[in-house]
């Protein structure tokens, strides 16, 4: 495998091999990355870095628990790059560039990969509302009695308040 620390002076790729090296940082070969994906990342105490974004991985495990088990994070700090590479001076490469790029701004390539991997998109960001399915009872609500036996008690000082101020009122002007 190629060596992770390319750039000498710095950057993600070196900060990733120096964490290689005492050990924070695991590579994990191609024909294990499934393996390493339902095990390590499923015990919860590592995150998995992939060069591509692992769409299909995170599919299949939805397809296969029926729950959403991993999310991807918000951030993308190494970027990828999908290219068609030619012979130089060949005219095929002009015309399948222009080609390639009617398909991708049609959208043909997203749907081609929404229709290859089911359940794509179900998992791809953590839920922003969460919605609560407990039963209703006291504990759950005692919040909401209290708010609104403060309002009632409230409300009725401010009604006896009036009360007093308007006799007191009507007395001094009579």
């Amino acid at each position: 495998m190629q060596d992770l620390r390319l750039d000498p002076e710095g950057g993600i790729l070196r900060e990733l091999g120096n964490l290689e090296d005492v050990g924070r940082f695991k590579r994990v070969p191609g024909k294990d990355i499934m393996a390493a994906f339902n095990t390590l990342v499923r015990r919860g105490d590592h995150v998995f870095i992939y060069r591509d974004i692992p769409y299909r991985m995170m599919a299949l495990d939805f397809s296969d628990t029926g729950r959403c088990d991993f999310y991807l994070a918000r951030e993308v700090f190494l970027p990828s790059m999908v290219s068609m590479v030619g012979p130089k001076d060949s005219p095929l490469v002009p015309s399948l560039s222009h080609r390639i790029l009617l398909a991708a701004e049609a959208g043909l390539y997203n749907f081609w990969y929404k229709t290859y991997t089911p359940n794509l998109t179900y998992c791809l960001r953590p839920q922003t509302k969460v919605a609560i399915k407990s039963a209703l009872d006291i504990t759950n609500i005692w919040g909401m009695l209290v708010v609104v036996a403060g309002g009632a008690v409230t409300s009725l000082l401010v009604f006896c308040l009036e009360l007093l101020c308007f006799r007191l009122h009507h007395q001094q002007e009579s």
